[in-house]
């Protein structure tokens, strides 16, 4: 989660500071396997609503933290 900027490196704030969302990740991982392509998830995620957020920002938001946090493992750690 560490993003390179010049010499020095940074790491995403609601990597260290957010909330879990495991709740959310088996939600997202099913769908992950089905369509493998992260892009495309987050699209369905945030259509319909999956992770049943109450507003249209936080849906968006809750999508982009989970695809970003499961994108770094491999398929069979998603499947786990």
């Amino acid at each position: 989660m560490a993003e390179e900027t010049g010499s020095a490196s940074r790491y995403a704030l609601s990597f260290t500071s957010g909330a879990l969302l495991m709740r959310e990740a088996l939600v997202v991982a099913p769908l992950y396997l089905r369509e493998h392509d992260w892009a495309k998830t987050r699209v369905v995620i945030e259509q319909d609503n999956l992770l049943q957020a109450r507003t249209v920002a936080s849906g968006q938001r809750f999508a982009r933290e989970v695809t970003q946090r499961l994108a770094v493992l491999t398929d069979s750690e998603i499947e786990l």
